[in-house]
């Protein structure tokens, strides 16, 4: 009897370890993986956060240079593409002041 008593007491200090060690290894998977979709998340959200934070800043940059008061077009460029833009307020005004005619180009037929 003591024998019996004996394995059935091993059996089941086996199946508590066995036990034990499966939740213990479990949990420290699940809290793993936890841990590491926080931290992608919180990198997702940096990179972002930079890129919109970039964005602005070349928006801003373009806004600055088309205020300039030269009038003078400035380059824009993004690898190969590159384009002059100028504020359109300097062109609304070059059309409101014409140019005036010079004396050498016009003809006088009252001669």
């Amino acid at each position: 009897m003591k024998i019996e008593k004996n394995n059935k007491n091993q059996t089941n200090v086996a199946i508590y370890a066995i036990l034990i060690l499966y939740i213990t290894l479990s949990s420290g998977f699940i809290f793993f993986t936890l841990y590491n979709n926080f931290k992608i998340n919180i990198i997702q959200k940096a990179y972002t956060k930079g890129q919109q934070d970039a964005e602005v800043a070349t928006v801003q940059k373009i806004i600055q240079q088309a205020e300039n008061t030269d009038c003078k077009p400035f380059q824009v460029f993004i690898n190969e593409k590159k384009v002059n833009l100028m504020n359109i307020a300097c062109l609304q005004a070059e059309t409101k002041t014409p140019k005036t005619e010079t004396s050498e180009n016009s003809t006088d037929t009252t001669k």
